[in-house]
């Protein structure tokens, strides 16, 4: 499993239902992604068998952030539109609230970054990250992604439009 000292990148688990549950239907999260209808635990509880599926055939990959000491599970994060061709996939971090600001979503996004590169043999990981969202942004540039872009007006929510800055981290050809 893909870990460092303190976390554990897993797939989810039947047992993780409520907790998934609460962190997918947390309304003040949906902001910061494309959620904008509640999840059933139906749903999700679909979503959790079919998560063994590969991400080569699904493009898209859920792992949920637990913490060693204790097993509590703090987030999740995501790998979508995964491209084997192109060698690429988004990236997509949660972290529950009680669990923000203390370094967690850095060393989650450590170990995916190491995940993709050395066993999923990405090439490059890229996140798309609302302009207003200074700590998603921070997060992101810490962990070594690069602004490449931005694309204005991109999301509205509550006919206020925001623009979206696109950042890339692609892995370090050997000998450079």
């Amino acid at each position: 499993m893909p870990e460092n000292n303190t976390l554990r990148l897993r797939a989810p688990e039947p047992a993780d239902l409520d907790a998934l549950y609460l962190l997918e239907n947390d309304t003040s999260l949906w902001q910061f992604g494309n959620t904008t209808t509640p999840l059933s635990r139906f749903a999700l509880r679909d979503f959790i068998e079919r998560c063994s599926e590969s991400v080569f055939d699904t493009r898209q990959l859920r792992l949920v952030i637990e913490r060693k000491v204790d097993a509590q599970l703090i987030g999740t994060i995501d790998l979508y539109d995964f491209d084997s061709q192109h060698r690429r996939a988004g990236v997509g971090v949660c972290i529950d609230g009680r669990f923000q600001c203390q370094g967690y979503a850095t060393g989650a996004l450590e170990i995916l970054k190491s995940y993709c590169f050395e066993i999923l043999n990405l090439h490059q990981i890229y996140a798309f990250v609302p302009e207003k969202n200074l700590p998603s942004l921070s997060l992101f540039r810490r962990c070594g992604f690069v602004q490449s872009g931005v694309l204005t007006d991109w999301l509205i929510r509550r006919n206020v439009v925001e623009n979206v800055v696109v950042l890339q981290c692609i892995e370090a050809a050997e000998g450079n």
